[in-house]
């Protein structure tokens, strides 16, 4: 991944960093870490260090599984529910050890875990309420639909 800004003068980074020899990957890489299917972007889902998202149309669209991301350049560190911003400003300019990275991820399964079973708890509570009745009580009348 690299830093969206794609021109340095008159010569795109991208053909500038492939020069250099490295490997330009896309904005979003999805992988699987401990078990966990994951993405990786410069960009989080959603914050930054301005009073407004900026860079909207470049993050990864949320449809929930783990992010780690830079991009905010905040030194504020650690993940905000499931993104986690690993970049090396927020961590004294030292990579983040994976041990960290696995020990979050765990951490995220034991609640999606715990979430499961209450959903499956209330759900096997008693029977559920009949469509007709719920219309009912919020003033809609299913015919008219």
């Amino acid at each position: 991944m690299f830093h969206p800004y794609f021109k340095n003068g008159t010569k795109p980074r991208a053909i500038q960093y492939e020069e250099a020899g490295w490997t330009i990957l896309p904005e979003v890489v999805s992988g699987t870490r401990v078990g966990t299917c994951m993405l990786a972007s410069h960009y989080p889902y959603f914050g930054d260090t301005q009073s407004d998202d900026r860079h909207v149309s470049h993050r990864p669209v949320d449809r929930g599984l783990p992010l780690l991301h830079g991009h905010t350049h905040d030194r504020e560190n650690g993940p905000i529910g499931h993104q986690f911003h690993v970049g090396v400003d927020a961590f004294a300019f030292a990579p983040i050890p994976m041990a960290l990275v696995d020990a979050w991820l765990e951490d995220l399964r034991r609640e999606e875990a715990e979430i499961a079973t209450i959903v499956r708890e209330r759900s096997a509570a008693g029977p559920s309420t009949p469509l007709s009745e719920v219309a009912e009580r919020l003033g809609i009348n299913l015919d008219d639909l």
